[in-house]
């Protein structure tokens, strides 16, 4: 018996992949945080403070870092840390049909 599908799968969490690389992030609210610093404390590999105490993230959580991260954000006093999935961060897409670009009749604009 085979099995049909749209080519997407589930992924972890039931969150939806097209196919691509996912990465998880983690996202501070600033307006929200009051530098308690537990989330450094529980996360230094990719969580440090700023001279004020607010915690600054470094990029992408790796894989094996996944369940630690998540502790760090269930455990934020303000509820100001989170993790989100979305497609691997690179090279933005070149538009699929970008305008032309309007003539000049072979002289410069110039602005007065």
């Amino acid at each position: 018996m085979s099995q049909r599908g749209s080519g997407s799968q589930r992924g972890p969490g039931g969150q939806q992949e097209s196919g691509g690389r996912q990465e998880s992030v983690l996202i501070v609210d600033f307006t929200a945080c009051d530098a308690h610093g537990l989330c450094a404390e529980l996360l230094p590999e990719l969580i440090w403070l700023d001279e004020w105490g607010y915690p600054m993230v470094r990029g992408a959580v790796p894989p094996g870092l996944l369940t630690e991260a998540r502790r760090a954000v269930a455990a934020c006093p303000m509820m100001a840390l989170r993790l989100a999935t979305g497609p691997a961060s690179g090279p933005a897409p070149a538009p699929a049909s970008a305008p032309a670009p309007t003539p000049t009749h072979g002289r410069p604009t110039r602005n007065r």
